[in-house]
């Protein structure tokens, strides 16, 4: 990427909504976040946040959302495809890979893909006004 875009997507100049499967856990613009940077860390081993679907992650200006379109056609030169079979389990390190799922037409006949969400993380306390009586279930 050039050093203008490069410099874009270092700033704190993009947003990101949280995924709608969490939208009722956040009102109003609480699921944004603040302003932040897409690539963080070293050069040689960035990392990166970013949500490039359903315009999830924007940028803050027109400069921001050019780096960031530059960003997610590099992305899809460099992505590569795996196709998972009946009872394969895929686990993605969100903090060093970009992953995505291709659409398909539901058919709704029980053949359909099934996909299942598990989030790790090393503290609930950031998730402590879900909290049911149990420190450990969450609402």
């Amino acid at each position: 990427m050039d050093d203008q875009s490069v410099k874009q997507l270092r700033g704190e100049n993009f947003i990101t909504k949280v995924p709608h499967i969490f939208d009722s856990m956040f009102i109003g613009d609480a699921g944004i976040s603040k302003p932040h940077a897409v690539l963080s860390g070293s050069e040689d081993c960035p990392e990166v946040r970013v949500a490039l679907y359903n315009g999830h992650t924007k940028g803050t200006s027109e400069a921001a959302e050019l780096a960031l379109a530059q960003l997610a056609m590099i992305l899809l030169k460099v992505a590569r495809p795996v196709k998972l079979q009946p009872g394969d389990l895929a686990v993605i390190n969100n903090y060093v890979s970009l992953h995505g799922r291709s659409s398909f037409a539901a058919r709704y006949n029980g053949n359909d893909r099934w996909l299942q969400r598990l989030h790790v993380v090393d503290s609930l306390w950031p998730f402590r006004h879900l909290q049911k009586s149990s420190i450990r279930l969450l609402d």
